[in-house]
């Protein structure tokens, strides 16, 4: 390993919040009463699979989500995150297959919060996303028709944002 690789993997500090502190994080952030909370496998955030207590004050909203806690370098470019939040709220009204994005207590659809780890305050950004029930494609037999149907839905994206994306640059 050399020294710059030892010094990205420095900066780039992976979040390690309890199931008690992730819950308590969207409570506090969301608004929302967690019924039942389990980590998620992730690559440098941390995410979790959150289900919502109903009660009488919540009784619309999503039943289940996923909290994404994003690492520490990429918490420090929230624009970034804004913008791929927003790309799956165009892509979710365009008729694509993703994920809503829940809004804070504060109406936002990120928060930052910081957390003393005792040496230092770091701070992570948060968002909830609903959570799509599936199976993985890892899982799943692959096979010609499925490729196939893969492909499609790649070319429809591709072709959805670039007229975004030209719309974007017109305005």
């Amino acid at each position: 390993m050399s020294s710059g690789d030892g010094q990205q993997s420095k900066a780039l500090t992976k979040p390690s919040f309890s199931e008690v502190q992730a819950s308590a994080l969207v409570e506090s952030v969301f608004g929302l009463k967690v019924s039942k909370i389990q980590p998620l496998p992730s690559y440098d955030d941390q995410n979790f699979h959150v289900c919502i207590a109903r009660t009488r004050v919540t009784t619309d909203g999503p039943n289940e989500c996923v909290l994404k806690i994003s690492n520490t370098e990429s918490s420090k470019t929230p624009d970034l995150i804004e913008v791929q939040s927003h790309i799956i709220m165009f892509l979710r009204a365009a008729g694509f297959p993703t994920a809503s994005v829940c809004r804070t207590k504060g109406d936002n659809i990120t928060s930052l919060v910081s957390v003393d780890s005792g040496s230092e305050v770091k701070s992570y950004l948060v968002r909830l996303l609903t959570y799509l029930p599936g199976r993985p494609i890892a899982e799943i037999p692959i096979g010609p028709q499925l490729l196939y149907e893969i492909g499609k839905l790649a070319a429809k994206l591709d072709k959805t944002l670039e007229v975004r994306s030209g719309i974007l640059f017109c305005l």
